[in-house]
Order: structure tokens, then sequence, then C-alpha cells
């Protein structure tokens, strides 16, 4: 169990480092607002002044939901291929490792169509709605 936590903090540190790589300069110095950068992240997000609909938000809620799940699969991948390099011979870790594997494709599949699934159900709603 603290192997999973171990692998789980170190993906996270990763990943939130991985983040920070391509951030905006803050321009407080300058005195300038930072109303330019804030309103181009808020349309990209679907907030601010744009009106987004609700299927069309709901839709974008789902999508988060589904690329976080995603992420998580990425996770179970990596340590199943740790536990699997690593059992040195013994059947048992090996299979169990296998059985993660197993697991992570099958809920890759559920994954993909629950996206699909989602997609053409929000599709649907938007042009219903238009």
């Amino acid at each position: 169990m603290k192997n999973i936590i171990s692998l789980a903090l170190i993906a996270i540190s990763i990943f939130g480092g991985l983040l920070f790589l391509d951030s905006q300069p803050a321009f407080a110095q300058l005195g300038e607002t930072l109303k330019g950068p804030v309103d181009d992240i808020a349309t990209g997000a679907g907030l601010g002044e744009t009106e987004t609909d609700l299927p069309t938000m709901i839709g974008n809620i789902i999508g988060i939901v589904l690329g976080l799940l995603g992420v998580v699969l990425v996770v179970i991948i990596v340590y199943a291929g740790f536990l699997w390099m690593t059992s040195g011979g013994d059947n048992k870790q090996a299979e169990k490792a296998q059985t993660w594997i197993k697991n992570a494709v099958i809920g890759l599949f559920i994954i993909i169509a629950a996206y699909a699934i989602t997609n053409f159900v929000i599709d649907q709603l938007v042009v219903a709605v238009e």
C-alpha cells in the first residue's frame, strides 16, 4: 500500500510541475491589470461573458471527469508495469500485475465507451435545444 501511495505522490508531483512550465508572467509589478489573460482563460474554460448552454456545460464537465479518469488509468498501468518488472520471477506478483493491466484495459474500454455515449447524447441535446 505504501508503494501505491508513493507512486501516486510521485506522479502527482511530476504532473503538477509540468503544469507550471507554461505559466504566464504576472504583470502586477508594472501596474497593469490581468484582465486580458484572465478573460482569455475564462473564455477558454467556458466561463465569463460567453454564454454557454446547459447541455454543452454538462458535456464539458463530463469530459473533464473522463479525462481525469484517463490520467488515473495511466497511473494504474505504470504501477502494474512496475509490479511486473520488479516481480523478480515471482509468478504470484507477475500474475497480480497482469490482472492490474487487464483490469486497466477493461477500464479504458469503459471510459472510451462512456465518452462516445456522452458525446453523442450531448450533441443530440444541443441540436434538440436549438
